[in-house]
C-alpha cells in the first residue's frame, strides 16, 4: 500500500485540506506545517477531510488534537469533514473549542459560525446521527 499523504489542496479559499489512505504521525506533522502557512496567509476558516483516511494510529489521532487544539487558540474556525465514528468520538472527548464536524465540505464552507450544524456534538446519539455517506460498493467478481 502506498504511504498515506496530504493530498493536494483544493483551490478553494478557505483551504480544504484532504489526509487520505492510513494515516500516521509524519502525515499529520505534514498537515499542521499546511494549516500553519494558510493561517500566516489570513485565512480564518480551515476544512480538514478525512473521507478518504482508511486509518489513523493512535500517535496520528493525538498528534492531530494537538494541532488542532494550538489552531483553536488563535480563534480561527475549524471543521472536521467526513470523519468516521470512531476519530469524531476522539475529537469530542479532546474537547477542542470552536472545532465543528460536518458531513460534506459543502456544508462546511457554507456554515457560519453559529450555524447548529456546527455546533460540536456532545453525546453517542448525536455522533451516530452524524453518519458518513456510504460509498458504493462493485459486486465481487464471479
Amino acid at each position: 500500500m502506498s504511504p498515506p499523504a496530504l493530498a493536494p489542496q483544493r483551490p478553494r479559499c478557505p483551504p480544504v485540506f484532504e489526509l487520505e489512505g492510513q494515516v500516521d504521525p509524519g502525515s499529520v506533522s505534514e498537515l499542521h506545517g499546511a494549516i500553519a502557512t494558510a493561517l500566516a496567509d489570513g485565512h480564518h476558516l480551515v476544512v480538514i477531510d478525512l473521507y478518504a483516511v482508511l486509518d489513523m494510529s493512535t500517535q496520528a489521532l493525538s498528534e492531530l488534537c494537538a494541532g488542532l487544539r494550538r489552531v483553536s487558540a488563535t480563534g480561527r474556525r475549524l471543521a472536521i469533514v467526513g470523519s468516521d465514528l470512531r476519530i469524531r468520538w476522539v475529537l469530542q472527548v479532546c474537547q477542542i473549542d470552536g472545532l465543528e464536524l460536518h458531513t460534506t465540505i459543502e456544508t462546511a464552507l457554507a456554515s457560519p459560525p453559529s450555524d447548529a450544524e456546527a455546533r460540536p456534538r456532545s453525546g453517542w446519539r448525536e455522533l451516530l446521527a452524524m453518519k458518513r455517506p456510504r460509498q458504493k460498493r462493485s459486486a465481487p467478481d464471479a
